[in-house]
């Protein structure tokens, strides 16, 4: 059976032991972690607190605490797009060392053209930095981002022997579908999952048109044999994804079983 998580980025505008309880609600036995910092977007932990407030970690581990049947099994990082490389890693060692404690096994980032550090030295310096936490680094297939483009992602990959975060749904919002970046999947370490469609990075799933295209994605952006964990992420804070999803976990387990393909005929 597919191994797969809620994020709780969609829920970041609520306390934190409160988006865990709704995760735990809707039957997750798994849960992804949004860290963000320097007002980039709103996350559930701060990596520049992580360092210098400990009421910060204290409060990440009693709402994990709270709720022992979830397991943390990964989280985004961002910070900064401009930050000095000592002062991220700094954090992302913070944000490393917490992931850890929560039983996580990845984490991931984004890539920019034009940051104050070479990709190259940057990520060497980030994934010795998870590596060393035992954590697998990924690199998140994102619009804005170095990226945003499956043949810039297919140059940096080359370049720098990346893992993905495969978020497939910015590439099928700019109307680009699998069968164009089918190549890239290979190096998936990890997969996020929401409704999408050209024009639309995030759209909810409804019926059963939606479960079946997304089941069909879900399943080409799968490497054979992956053992990995799926993400169900949502963006919006304003709208309830509940149903929504509910209808992606129904995707992945059709994927995982062939039935997203039988579904389109």
């Amino acid at each position: 059976m597919p191994r797969i998580a809620c994020s709780t980025l969609h829920l970041t505008h609520r306390p934190l032991v409160d988006a865990l309880e709704h995760v735990a609600r809707l039957g997750f036995t798994a849960w992804e972690l949004p860290m963000r910092g320097d007002g980039v977007w709103q996350g559930h932990v701060d990596p520049a607190r992580l360092l210098d407030d400990p009421d910060h970690r204290a409060m990440v581990r009693a709402a994990a605490a709270r709720f022992p049947e979830l397991r943390c099994v990964g989280a985004g990082f961002e910070i900064a797009h401009d930050a000095p490389l000592a002062r991220e890693s700094a954090q992302f060692a913070a944000a490393c060392a917490l992931l850890r404690e929560l039983g996580a096994s990845g984490i991931g980032i984004f890539l920019f053209d034009g940051q104050p550090v070479a990709s190259r030295e940057r990520h060497a310096a980030l994934r010795a930095i998870a590596t060393a936490h035992g954590l697998e680094l990924s690199v998140e297939t994102h619009l804005g981002t170095a990226t945003q483009d499956p043949a810039r992602a297919r140059g940096l990959a080359a370049e720098l022997d990346l893992r993905l975060c495969v978020d497939f749904s910015h590439w099928v919002g700019q109307g680009i579908e699998p069968d164009a970046f089918g190549d890239l999947i290979p190096r998936a370490a990890h997969i996020q999952v929401r409704g999408c469609a050209a024009g639309a990075v995030e759209q909810g799933v409804d019926d059963e048109a939606q479960v079946a295209a997304l089941a069909r994605r879900v399943r080409a952006c799968t490497p054979a044999g992956y053992a990995g964990w799926y993400a169900i992420e949502y963006i919006d804070r304003a709208r309830d994804w509940d149903r929504s999803i509910a209808r992606c976990r129904e995707a992945i387990g059709r994927a995982a079983t062939g039935r997203g393909e039988a579904a389109r005929s």
